[in-house]
């Protein structure tokens, strides 16, 4: 999804104008959830691929949970959810669930 526009900023700090012309894309978010004892590998390759391994995509990952308090996984990583069920976007592209134990 692209939005294009035409922008003017006014800085009253330095007295300038910054001119813009273009175009804004939307990035799709993905969305991995991630419990207590979630299989840390198993979303590995697909979330390096979707973040284009240095290159730009179109696409963001973000994780899940039940809440927002942290997760461990099988492998040790501790990690802070972006989203709680509460909380997370109503538009998102793909949801991942991967194994573990729960």
């Amino acid at each position: 999804m692209g939005i294009s526009m035409n922008m003017t900023y006014r800085c009253r700090i330095f007295h300038c104008r910054i001119f813009w012309k273009g175009s804004v894309t939307m990035k799709k978010e993905v969305l991995v959830f991630i419990f207590d004892g979630y299989a840390d590998w198993e979303s590995a390759y697909i979330c390096s691929e979707l973040n284009g391994n240095g290159a730009e995509t179109d696409y963001v990952v973000k994780t899940l949970s039940l809440n927002k308090e942290p997760k461990l996984s099988m492998g040790g990583f501790r990690i802070l959810p972006d989203y709680s069920i509460s909380d997370y976007p109503e538009n998102f592209e793909l949801l991942l669930l991967i194994g573990g134990y729960a």
